[in-house]
């Protein structure tokens, strides 16, 4: 007897010696350095120490529940019973989510699939835990099983929170319903005070934040399951899942749903498109040789700035060179080169006086819609200019065949949802350029990939005629780390990827003329967006107006007006 008292004692020593480790790793990840203040911290020196602690805690988490006889072999039952706050198989699924977590942050997405399997695996009832497993192969499949089995995890994510939603809703009935009892006791002068607000179960847990966690994650597949719909042509299932969200405007099936054909070449009765243009064959093959180099999967670049689909955005600035000035790097004649090429499409760009430059190394199922000016820190000045944006942006592509097309719109911040867009595929070498003030961005994948392990790489570029260089010290100090708008760093920092970029032979690319230079047709989009109450009705012009784009077009004038941000769903 005294024996088996021992054991169980020991059992809950190791369990409260796991949930205590468990909850510095959770809190290393989720409220740590690794996401606190994203676009100065996570590239921060500290954040492998901050990753390794996460680590660390999360490891000793599983040693402890292991002694207490929960493994990896181990399988919570569906009748188990216990408050997850308390169940050691949630506790130790936890734990190998935290450690898929940290393979997210490192770039090692199949590593991070293993885990949150293990994960599932150990215990199937957790909407946080089924929506990681079920992302994560999203991002790998390669056929039409892995998106039906993408397909079922998102699904029994959404169950799973749902149970957790009916029992708040029940735990709220029921003390409502002890509240009401109470106060008719209170005017019963034979009430002996012995009145009880429990049936016996403790059902406390269910406010608890970790159940937030659970019940928020099952929001996010549900807007996970409606994107996996629509792209998959299935929009009155769709439907449903829209409408129990909010959203009354969506991303158009033309979007999302994107045409597979290629763009074409332009022919001599081709009309250009004010707002987005583009070009093959853009670079000079040593400055495209440059580039694809600089960047290709094993440059330090990634692994200095600790890049992963997590990673927060950052760029750097360089001051447009006046005529005869020598370069500081190979960006600067790149650069030099791309606005010489881009004033030939959009002659607006000739008054820039700098270029931002950042890069892309993503999945093939991602997604990034952006509306210039509507998100980062403005300073003070940016307050009295107002919302700022380039002049023309532009990517570069150097690869292809993977993810989805740009997206190029004619709604700026403020104006009604767009009536007109155009998309753009990916081809190495191809130059797309864009009015900056108008939304755009990457439309996912709608399929599957053969290749899981190939990554989309494009090298943007932004003509500012304006912008304020973040400059975090006076002098160069090798604890500057990446964020938006940074100026290039120098030699002698902590970076060795500046090294990649030494200045090429002074006037190889910026007076190029290239001879195989082809134009290339945007394709028009039928609608950008869609009413989600009524299919059939898009956005659609109401008139005439007089503001211009940057080469005459009318931005957006649609009939849908501007909605609350939050009524629209844009896929992420």
């Amino acid at each position: 007897m005294g024996d088996s008292s021992g054991r169980r004692k020991k059992v809950a020593e190791l369990l409260e010696a796991a949930r205590e480790s468990l909850d510095k790793a959770l809190a290393a990840v989720d409220n740590g350095s690794l996401h606190r203040t994203a676009a100065t911290v996570f590239h921060a020196p500290d954040h492998p120490d901050a990753c390794e602690t996460a680590r660390r805690f999360a490891l000793f988490a599983l040693e402890s529940l292991q002694e207490a006889k929960v493994t990896i072999s181990s399988r919570c039952s569906a009748d188990n019973g216990q408050p997850i706050l308390d169940n050691p198989y949630y506790n130790f699924a936890l734990a190998k989510l935290v450690l898929g977590e940290l393979c997210l942050f490192g770039n090692r997405i199949s590593d991070a699939a293993v885990e949150f399997n293990a994960a599932r695996a150990v215990f199937p009832f957790s909407a946080r835990i089924l929506l990681a497993s079920g992302s994560a192969l999203r991002a790998l499949a390669a056929n039409a099983n892995d998106m039906l089995e993408v397909e079922k995890l998102l699904k029994d994510a959404i169950a799973a929170a749902n149970v957790l939603v009916e029992a708040r809703k029940s735990r709220q009935l029921h003390i409502g319903a002890v509240d009401n009892q109470r106060s008719d006791d209170s005017e019963d002068d034979t009430n002996d005070g012995d009145s009880s607000d429990s049936d016996g179960d403790d059902d406390s847990w269910l406010d608890d934040e970790t159940v937030d966690g659970e019940i928020a994650s099952g929001t996010d597949a549900k807007n996970a399951l409606t994107l996996h719909l629509l792209q998959q042509g299935r929009p009155d299932e769709a439907k449903e899942l829209l409408q129990s969200l909010g959203y009354k405007f969506r991303l158009s099936s033309s979007v999302l749903r994107y045409s597979l054909n290629k763009a074409k070449a332009a022919s001599n009765s081709f009309l250009p498109v004010p707002f987005v243009k583009a070009i093959d064959n853009a670079l000079p093959q040593d400055a495209l040789e440059y580039l694809t180099n600089a960047f290709e999967p094993r440059s330090p670049f990634w692994k200095e700035h600790f890049y992963s689909p997590c990673t927060p955005y950052f760029s750097y600035t360089h001051a447009l060179l006046a005529d005869e000035e020598p370069p500081k790097s190979a960006l600067d004649q790149l650069i030099t080169y791309v606005h010489r090429r881009v004033k030939n499409l959009f002659p607006a760009v000739a008054k820039a006086k700098a270029a931002e430059w950042y890069t892309k190394f993503i999945l093939q199922h991602f997604l990034r819609i952006i509306i210039p000016g509507k998100s980062g820190k403005s300073s003070n000045n940016k307050l009295k200019r107002g919302p700022q944006h380039p002049i023309v942006s532009c990517v570069i592509y150097l690869s292809e065949n993977v993810g989805g097309p740009t997206l190029v719109t004619n709604q700026r911040l403020g104006d009604p949802l767009a009536d007109c867009g155009w998309i753009v595929e990916s081809k190495i070498n191809r130059l797309v350029c864009f009015d900056g003030s108008v939304l755009h961005g990457v439309v996912p994948g709608r399929d599957f990939h053969a290749n899981v392990h190939e990554r989309r790489t494009s090298f943007m570029i932004a003509f500012w005629d304006h912008i304020d260089i973040q400059v975090l010290s006076k002098q160069p100090d090798p604890k500057d780390i990446p964020g938006s708008a940074r100026p290039f760093p120098g030699p002698g920092g902590r970076f060795s990827w500046t090294k990649l970029h030494a200045v090429k032979r002074p006037h190889d690319w910026p007076g190029a003329v290239l001879n195989d230079v082809q134009t290339v047709v945007p394709s028009r989009l039928e609608a950008v967006w869609e009413v989600v109450e009524s299919e059939s009705r898009n956005a659609k012009k109401r008139k005439a107006v007089d503001s211009k784009g940057v080469d005459g077009l009318s931005y957006s004038q649609s009939d849908l007006g501007l909605p609350n941000y939050d009524l629209v769903f844009q896929g992420f």
